[in-house]
């Protein structure tokens, strides 16, 4: 998967959902990677005239593979599609090119949030990310951020958010941003 950015990276997404599947994928896990290994510009451009890409082909085995993998396997295939989405979104400049990838409780329980991040500008770049708190109706209750960092170009990262579990928290949402 050489020559890829970073963030169509998922071949730990694939692990992780091999492991917690009920079933074998391991021929689909290679035909998703054969997939993202033979992407280039090219696909982008036919798909934009009709023909199916192979982003377009791996997404939608990873859907298939989403819905028969169990409740377990699910939330990594979703992660997979995810990379693969905020990629295009990056590429149609919907999105900036500082994304997040994944969110996971830290290690230490409540006091931290993990995010990974993927600087998907091209260039070296300043960042930090955002994690704010909202209760049942949607009301924000607070935000907190980690500390600004350098990334550099395709660099991904894991960031330790710290954070404090709030009783009437019933969502959170994440974000990367670039320092200003």
């Amino acid at each position: 998967m050489t020559g890829l950015p970073r963030i169509l990276d998922i071949r730990d997404d694939l692990r992780r959902a091999q492991d917690a599947s009920e079933m074998d994928i391991s021929d689909e896990r290679a035909t998703v990677l054969r997939l993202l290994g033979e992407y280039d510009a090219h696909d982008v451009d036919s798909a934009a005239d009709g023909d199916e890409g192979k982003l377009d082909e791996a997404d939608e085995e990873l859907l298939r593979l989403q819905e028969q993998g169990g409740d377990e396997a699910e939330e990594y295939f979703q992660s997979a599609r995810n990379r693969i989405r905020l990629f295009r979104e990056a590429l149609d400049g919907e999105r900036e090119g500082f994304v997040v990838v994944t969110t996971r409780p830290g290690s230490d329980g409540d006091e931290t949030l993990d995010v990974t991040v993927v600087n998907n500008t091209g260039e070296p770049t300043s960042g930090r990310v955002t994690v704010t708190f909202y209760d049942a109706d949607g009301n924000e209750l607070e935000t907190t951020a980690s500390e600004t960092a350098a990334f550099d170009p395709d660099e991904q990262r894991t960031v330790s958010v710290p954070i404090e579990r709030l009783e009437a928290g019933e969502r959170y949402v994440a974000s990367a941003e670039r320092a200003s």
